[in-house]
């Protein structure tokens, strides 16, 4: 018997038991109760809410019957009509803890924090000596930031009922939680560890503690403890396996993430389909959660780029989920990344057909209206996304909307098909000119030139800047890229401007006053960037910071900041980490962090050429080989030639080395200091080991990172 036939048959059973019971007590509210239950269980929230309605006036001084109504309410985000309901609760029981907490929860969730304290601080003077109301003050206090103030209220529900062997147990772990939080944010991860072991004795089962152990192992670099603390536990909770899983992957270890995203993609209930009963339009919230678990494994095989795989994945994904509109844009997304526009048309074309779900990502539809080419209907999408207002930080996923595969000269090539479709689309129009038009045909252009496109005309559209003056950060990455640095700058501050909220944009601009000879300018941007980034990307913007200090010789304060990023989640930080230990003599964990940022990123060219002059300064001439090759077979770049031409004289290999040498770009040997065409070989040794410490912290390709090195000279 399938899962969804067996909780169909309990549900009904439940509902003739409480039909059963208001036939022998039309008046029994606990027999509404559970009838309501049984129609929201089975996803019909109107009929429950209608049973509701009658248990209140059935029994209208019944203080649990009012609970359930607020508590259902609630659920359905209803919350004015929830705290209705929560206070009649409680002016007819005034000493039920539980009335105080959903009371509370209703105001804390519309906003109003001064409301939801003083309910509870109500709820503390009505029963003083009651442990579960200060249990419930130090959680709201907790989650509020105030932690030494949520721990008193904490000791105090121990006191109060020491003798109560659960309270205690939850109590003092929660306790310890809090006094580890600090030190985990302090860095000293061995002192957290032991505060969150104690917790973890004395409440086995609590999964805060036990996710908050895990990330202070990890953290403190006992990764096959974190793992362990999830490999033995069978009733894992599928939210906590994809958590540490995001945390590995993260981190580098690529392998280890894997297996806990697959784990959790086997628990229990997650391949289970939805239960949706006739009649009914959505999933359940159990068929979200398994949804969302189980997409979370096609996620990581894509961003792999394991494509075939997460294909494959997908599919057995959107069989057990047929009815769900994402499945068929993923699946859409996926087949773009393979190179098959047909099937990737047909999963869009379906995807769009569907009306938008209330909380569906506006991205989503305007990408599947780009590839199917549907300009029309996909710049109305942007304007409204830019209407309703979007994320300043995420402003750079305009750009990412287009399958990347289009551009890639070894697959199939939709990118020209799509560049003459917006061109007849352009001359189709008879109004004006369209800013989405001039965008999208820019970044077509300059992702089939290999970045290096001419930058859009200055001729834009007649609008205010502040709605459309952003673009003007990927002209500036054009003119960056083209070392026009002053106009890069001046497009990148304009960008800030409109947006300025923007990370990436200052960011941006800081690396073109750094090739300007400003570093001063260049630091104070990053400091105001770093002091008002929102949180999900403050880690990659300590990550870019401490790139640029690594690119311009401060080794020390780039691993300070590098260390930050990594602790944080940063797992494109590891690499440049690993530069600044190797360039401050600490190879052995240099060689963790290049293994761990290759393990993440196989193609990552950079971290490949590291960890090759990584080995070659150590003398494993065959690893470094094979590293520089991979990484000159992804992206060839001067540093890797320079390495591998070092390691093949290091390997007694003159020709080969000679051959590199001279694939290298003359204007950086001629900065090096080659004087004549043909240098002997000691000198074209000695040129490429001056070179290597002329650029410092550089071995990205872009020839714009030049100026960080050359005008130096």
């Amino acid at each position: 018997m399938s899962a969804a036939t067996d909780l169909a048959r309990r549900l009904s059973a439940l509902e003739l038991r409480a039909r059963r019971s208001l036939l022998a007590n039309p008046r029994c509210a606990a027999s509404y109760v559970g009838l309501s239950a049984a129609f929201e269980k089975a996803g019909l929230p109107g009929p429950a809410w209608a049973v509701l309605r009658r248990a209140a006036r059935a029994a209208p001084e019944d203080c649990c019957v009012r609970l359930h109504c607020g508590e259902f309410l609630q659920r359905r985000g209803r919350l004015n009509e929830a705290e209705r309901h929560l206070r009649r609760a409680m002016e007819l029981d005034a000493r039920n803890a539980c009335v105080y907490a959903r009371l509370s929860e209703a105001y804390e969730r519309a906003g109003d924090l001064r409301a939801a304290w003083a309910v509870l601080r109500r709820a503390q003077r009505r029963a003083p000596a009651d442990a579960s109301v200060r249990l419930l003050c130090g959680g709201f206090l907790r989650r509020q930031g105030r932690g030494d103030a949520a721990q008193k209220h904490l000791r105090r529900a121990m006191e109060l009922d020491a003798r109560h062997a659960p309270l205690y147990a939850q109590a003092a772990a929660a306790a310890l939680r809090l006094a580890a939080e600090p030190e985990l944010c302090a860095g000293r991860f061995a002192r957290a560890a032991r505060l969150l072991r104690r917790a973890l004795r004395l409440a086995p089962g609590d999964s805060p503690t036990r996710l908050m152990l895990a990330e202070a192992w990890f953290k403190g670099g006992q990764e096959g403890r974190a793992e362990g603390l999830f490999r033995d536990l069978p009733d894992a909770e599928p939210a906590a396996l994809l958590r540490v899983g995001t945390m590995f992957l993260r981190g580098g270890l690529t392998a280890a993430a894997e297996r806990l995203f697959r784990r959790a993609a086997r628990a229990p209930g997650a391949g289970r389909k939805g239960v949706r009963p006739a009649g009914t339009g959505g999933t359940s919230d159990t068929a979200g959660a398994d949804l969302a678990v189980r997409w979370s494994l096609v996620e990581f095989l894509k961003d792999c780029g394991r494509y075939r795989e997460a294909l494959a994945c997908a599919e057995q994904v959107r069989r057990s989920f047929p009815r769900e509109a994402k499945l068929d844009h993923g699946l859409g997304r996926l087949c773009g990344k393979l190179g098959r526009p047909g099937d990737m048309r047909r999963h869009f074309a379906r995807f769009v057909r569907r009306p938008p779900a209330a909380d569906e990502d506006p991205f989503l539809r305007l990408e599947a209206f780009l590839c199917l080419q549907d300009f029309d209907r996909a710049f109305a999408a942007a304007e409204d996304i830019l209407t309703r207002g979007c994320d300043e930080g995420a402003m750079e996923r305009f750009a990412h909307l287009l399958p990347e595969s289009w551009f890639e000269p070894r697959r199939p090539r939709i990118g020209p098909g799509f560049q003459s479709a917006l061109r007849r689309w352009r001359r189709r129009r008879s109004r004006g000119a369209n800013a989405w038009a001039d965008l999208y045909g820019f970044l077509c252009s300059s992702a089939a030139a290999g970045g290096l496109a001419a930058p859009l005309p200055d001729s834009w559209p007649p609008a205010p800047e502040r709605r459309y003056g952003w673009m003007r950060y990927f002209t500036g990455l054009g003119r960056l890229r083209s070392r026009e640095f002053a106009a890069a700058e001046a497009d990148f501050a304009a960008a800030g401007r409109s947006r300025p909220g923007f990370w990436m944009a200052h960011c941006h601009r800081a690396e073109a006053l750094l090739c300007l000879g400003r570093a001063a300018e260049a630091w104070a941007v990053f400091d105001r960037v770093l002091q008002t980034a929102p949180a999900p990307y403050r880690c990659l913007a300590e990550a870019w910071c401490g790139e640029a200090r690594l690119w311009t010789g401060n080794y020390r304060r780039a691993l300070r900041h590098l260390d930050r990023a990594v602790a944080e989640g940063s797992w494109l930080g590891l690499c440049w980490r690993g530069a600044a230990r190797l360039l401050l003599g600490d190879e052995t964990r240099a060689r963790q962090d290049f293994d761990r940022a290759i393990a993440n990123g196989p193609r990552d060219a950079e971290a490949l050429t590291w960890r090759g002059e990584l080995h070659r300064r150590g003398g494993r001439l065959r690893e470094a080989r094979r590293d520089l090759d991979a990484a000159i077979a992804v992206m060839p770049g001067d540093w890797a030639f320079c390495n591998r031409a070092l390691a093949h004289a290091a390997g007694g290999d003159p020709a080969a080395m000679r051959r590199d040498y001279l694939a290298v770009d003359p204007v950086v040997r001629r900065a090096w200091g080659e004087a004549g065409p043909a240098p002997s070989d000691d000198e074209a040794v000695r040129l490429m080991e001056k070179g290597l410490r002329l650029a410092r912290g550089v071995r990205r390709w872009e020839p714009y990172l030049r100026a960080l090195w050359m005008e130096v000279l």
